[in-house]
């Protein structure tokens, strides 16, 4: 049986609500969270833990919020460390990831998602929702090399 990557609804991030929107999970980012959800989030949840967040602070933190939620500042702040970490074990300057931020994994994807498609605009649209025209065209222009082939030939 043929397993592809399951969908889940998503809302919006922050504070919108983009109820409906389905998200793909690939194989080892499932695995991961149901790891995650199995053996730590149980530990963090309370009675007033906000169900509908997946990321929670840990309970043994002074400064947690009543829901447990993680803040804004606190997910980019774990961000920035996993990033300043895999740094610090790679020593190809090619693979050093340097400043990261929540957002990159939106671009990473896009970006993996475009060359996976052949640059397929609507399905871009489709995944990524609300995006302005400029990142549109940035994802599903052709890279540079195919543009220098392209130019090659006339």
């Amino acid at each position: 049986m043929h397993h592809q990557a399951r969908t889940r609804r998503a809302g919006g991030a922050g504070r919108t609500a983009r109820p409906g929107r389905i998200v793909f999970l690939g194989r080892d980012t499932r695995h991961a969270l149901a790891d995650y959800l199995q053996t730590e989030r149980p530990g963090d949840a309370t009675a007033s833990t906000q169900p509908a967040a997946i990321f929670l602070a840990a309970s043994t933190i002074g400064s947690r919020r009543p829901d447990g939620r993680l803040s804004a500042r606190a997910i980019n702040t774990i961000v920035g460390e996993l990033a300043r970490l895999h740094d610090a074990q790679t020593t190809d300057p090619d693979h050093k990831l340097g400043h990261l931020r929540p957002h990159d994994a939106r671009h990473t994807f896009a970006f993996t998602l475009a060359r996976a498609t052949g640059h397929d605009r609507a399905e871009l649209k489709r995944r990524l929702g609300p995006a302005s025209k400029r990142y549109l065209r940035l994802y599903t222009g052709p890279p540079d090399d195919n543009a220098a082939d392209y130019v090659e030939d006339l």
